[in-house]
């Protein structure tokens, strides 16, 4: 569920065609506070934007996730 709340917030990061530095730091505070290590936020953060920048489905990339 983590997973899909925080892409839910990398698509609406994107939704402008446009992803800031504040939004950017918003979505690693929240990978933060939603548990995950900070040495893994990085690549997580750069894994949900680079798919919700090119619009993938939650469902394919939870199949992403599980490769």
């Amino acid at each position: 569920d983590k997973i899909e709340y925080l892409y839910d917030l990398a698509l609406m990061i994107w939704a402008d065609g446009v992803a800031t530095d504040d939004e950017i730091n918003t979505l690693r505070k929240y990978c933060l506070k939603f548990g995950f290590l900070e040495e893994n936020v990085e690549d997580i953060c750069g894994f949900l934007l680079e798919n919700a920048k090119q619009n993938v489905s939650k469902k394919e990339l939870m199949n992403l996730m599980q490769e």
